[in-house]
């Protein structure tokens, strides 16, 4: 009897274990998602311009850029306006991730190799290299923005074609279990082309 009160948890297990690896984790949640179709997609994000000179080429707006099909968000910087820091930050999402384990970014981008890299201009002070970056950044509880990506880390951005979309995922796992977790992507800099992004989405378990 013992013998069979045994088997019978063996295979109980068994199956359940089975059952866990054909189900696997699950799908995970969708906290945000946008393929900038809309003209007024904009209009859900927090938009923050710092030192510009208020012309419509240095923030964010929606519009088709690089031969890319549709609309895409973008930022396109005035080669001309040197001195001037274009310093565009469009700020996604706040972020309640206390009970999630595993989250991630995912989006398409586009950016001038030749502006962001191989420029010897001065970018500013806060650009990695070249004379802009095109990065997404994280704010917890308010602090400092930090750098968690941006196109130079994307082993794919090689300068072949200056007008390719490229896709990009980014790992946010090391802000899992945290709240108040704000995303954004920035493009700055004083001597760049353009930054723009499309098909963002934000997914966690």
């Amino acid at each position: 009897m013992k013998n069979n009160v045994k088997i019978m948890i063996l295979l109980l297990a068994t199956i359940i274990a089975f059952s866990m690896l054909a189900c696997g984790p699950g799908d995970p949640d969708i906290l945000l998602e946008n393929d900038f179709e809309s003209v007024g997609a904009l209009s859900e994000y927090n938009i923050v311009d710092n030192e510009l000179d208020n012309t419509a080429e240095q923030t964010w707006k929606i519009g088709s850029l690089n031969g890319y099909e549709g609309n895409a968000a973008y930022v396109g910087i005035d080669k001309a306006l040197d001195g001037f820091v274009s310093d565009s930050r469009m700020e996604l999402i706040t972020l309640d991730l206390t009970e999630r384990t595993w989250v991630e970014f995912s989006f398409d981008y586009t950016a001038s190799y030749l502006y962001a890299i191989s420029s010897q201009n001065d970018g500013g002070p806060n650009v990695k290299e070249g004379g802009y970056d095109l990065k997404v950044c994280v704010s917890v509880n308010g602090g400092e923005w930090e750098t968690v990506w941006h196109e130079a880390d994307d082993p794919n951005f090689t300068g072949k074609d200056e007008d390719q979309w490229y896709s990009t995922t980014v790992d946010l796992s090391d802000y899992a279990s945290k709240a108040n977790v704000k995303l954004a992507v920035w493009v700055i800099g004083k001597d760049g082309d353009v930054g723009g992004v499309d098909n963002i989405k934000v997914s966690a378990r």
